[in-house]
């Protein structure tokens, strides 16, 4: 009786715990990056010469996320394991050269981020 009880009180708190979670992606990080793009459009008639911007929210917005289910080395782990597959290759990079050059150097000396729907890639060394 006893093991049933704690087993339907574990289905309860993994549900609080995706419940939650679904929370913070929607209502917090989806809706906030939405309002960064909706802003930088209405501001500048489009999102040219803002990919900054919304980098920066995408980049801490991943950042976020994978913090939750990873420890060390979190957004490699996420990329790696959630991330189609063209972007595994470049999981190690996108913590240190994209998410922190955005957040605390202001630009990506040796990346860039391009404004149409290429995929990810590396050209040149990094």
């Amino acid at each position: 009786m006893a093991a049933k009880y704690l087993a339907s009180c574990a289905e309860g708190l993994e549900w609080e715990i995706e419940e939650s979670f679904r929370r913070i992606l929607t209502e917090t990080i989806s809706l906030e990056i939405a309002n960064v793009i909706d802003d930088a459009q209405r501001c500048n008639a489009g999102l040219e010469h803002r990919g900054h911007v919304v980098g920066l929210a995408l980049m801490c917005a991943l950042d976020a996320v994978s913090s939750y289910g990873y420890r060390q080395e979190h957004m490699r782990q996420f990329v790696a394991n959630h991330f189609p597959a063209e972007y595994r290759p470049h999981a190690g990079k996108l913590y240190g050269m994209y998410r922190n050059s955005l957040a605390h150097s202001w630009n990506l000396f040796q990346a860039a981020i391009y404004p149409g729907d290429e995929p990810i890639s590396s050209r040149g060394a990094y």
